[in-house]
């Protein structure tokens, strides 16, 4: 083989060896893309029906709303995400106060959460020195961030706790079980549970301010809402 023939078969390797990277390199790029691609489809397919839920779930507060009565003991039907949902509204005053509740209420929620003395305790003094700041809860899940309790408790808060009531104690006889449980520290039925309430602790009922529950597949609240007048109403949050 002459110089030249080995010259050119260099060259020819040289651009194969090119050929090849490039090659690659493109398929690298066109599978990185592919897969921001997958993503972002997934990604909006997600807020898309985010978007729709809480759309849903707005119409649903609107029609509580409208349904609301001074003791907010309706209950009817709505069909959500193609599933028949059983809707309630209990008056916010049978839940504890995040904002205003005595601090042995807040205790013994904490220590519901938490289920450790020494957590408890340690949430308390940071809520107590953040409320002395001038804080003020906007929602129940920023009780969590403020005491430092973990995120898993966000559902069980919520079912038990509210920003809206605006007293210092519960009303025993709008209460969920679950707040008399905690209130209480017993475990039993409900007409026991209200009479084991003390005196220091029982508020009145909001009488207009309302939580919004939903049965259907799970038990969860869908927000609150305000009963202003009979022709009035306004969505707190949902």
């Amino acid at each position: 083989m002459t110089r030249d023939e080995q010259h050119l078969n260099a060259r020819r390797g040289f651009a194969l060896i090119t050929v090849l990277f490039s090659l690659a390199v493109l398929t690298i790029l066109f599978s990185t893309a592919s897969v921001r691609s997958v993503n972002h489809l997934r990604n909006a397919a997600v807020d898309v029906r985010l978007a729709i839920e809480n759309t849903q779930r707005m119409d649903v507060l609107r029609l509580a709303a409208r349904h609301a009565n001074a003791d907010g003991e309706n209950a009817f039907t709505a069909v959500i995400g193609d599933v028949e949902w059983t809707i309630q509204l209990k008056d916010v005053g049978g839940l504890i106060d995040l904002n205003t509740a005595a601090l042995e209420l807040l205790e013994r929620l904490i220590l519901d959460l938490g289920g450790d003395a020494m957590i408890a305790t340690e949430a308390l003094n940071r809520y107590q020195d953040w409320r002395r700041d001038g804080g003020r809860l906007a929602r129940t899940s920023d009780f969590l961030r403020v005491t430092g309790l973990v995120q898993e408790h966000r559902e069980r808060l919520r079912q038990v706790a509210t920003v809206y009531s605006g007293r210092r104690g519960i009303a025993p006889e709008v209460a969920p079980i679950e707040v008399l449980r905690i209130v209480t520290g017993r475990d039993e039925d409900r007409p026991y549970l209200v009479g084991l309430v003390e005196a220091g602790l029982i508020s009145a009922k909001s009488g207009g301010n309302f939580v919004v529950r939903a049965t259907g597949t799970r038990e969860t609240v869908l927000g609150n809402v305000s009963k202003v007048s009979e022709t009035s109403y306004r969505v707190l949050s949902f």
